[in-house]
């Protein structure tokens, strides 16, 4: 009931601190997809925490993907919805340290529950660009995350590292960003996928 709540309400307002990006996903060189990044401060409940939209296509399909997280980290709301043969929708959101994950296809429900480690962030393989989620949380010193690909139930421990303009994830999880001068990442390249996500130019 509370995720049909949050969908009622229309989410997200129009904010002016909005920003976007398109970027290319090549494998081994061959472009595959394409996804439309918009980042915005806030989230439907509060000026607070920030709020991360994907629109993608790739020639197998593509998703629109929504990723809200409170100032705590918590996860608002994690909303994915697939544009393939058999379209679903996945939702999410954390609560009392569990994070429940709903999925909804033909009309079926089913749910489970996992873990909300401190750190715990939602991605999809084709909504790479959700890896911005890791600048806001990388450090100096390195922080623990969880990432959880929903889709394929892959889940990741990493250590996210930032020096600089340069983001690198270690772990179970492979990944290197690297950012412009207002944090956004501008290339992603994710070794063991054989994987670069690209921002073409504003």
């Amino acid at each position: 009931m509370r995720f049909r709540i949050l969908l009622a309400l229309g989410l997200l307002p129009a904010l002016a601190s909005a920003q976007q990006g398109t970027y290319v996903v090549r494998q081994n060189g061959a472009e595959i997809g394409r996804e439309r990044l918009t980042s915005r401060a806030g989230t439907e409940r509060s000026a607070d925490g920030s709020t991360l939209e994907v629109e993608s296509q790739y020639r197998d399909g593509g998703v629109s993907a929504l990723l809200q997280r409170a100032a705590n980290g918590d996860i608002v709301l994690f909303r994915l919805r697939t544009r393939d043969a058999l379209p679903a929708t996945i939702l999410g959101a954390t609560s009392g340290g569990r994070l429940t994950l709903r999925r909804e296809e033909r009309g079926a429900e089913s749910a489970r529950e996992v873990p909300a480690r401190p750190g715990t962030l939602l991605l999809d393989e084709q909504a790479w660009t959700l890896l911005q989620a890791t600048v806001d949380l990388a450090t100096g010193r390195g922080t623990s995350l969880t990432l959880v690909f929903p889709r394929s139930s892959r889940t990741y421990r990493v250590l996210a590292l930032r020096d600089g303009r340069t983001v690198t994830i270690s772990g179970e999880l492979l990944a290197t960003l690297q950012l412009d001068a207002a944090g956004r990442f501008t290339r992603a390249d994710v070794p063991g996928q054989s994987l670069s996500i690209v921002r073409q130019a504003d």
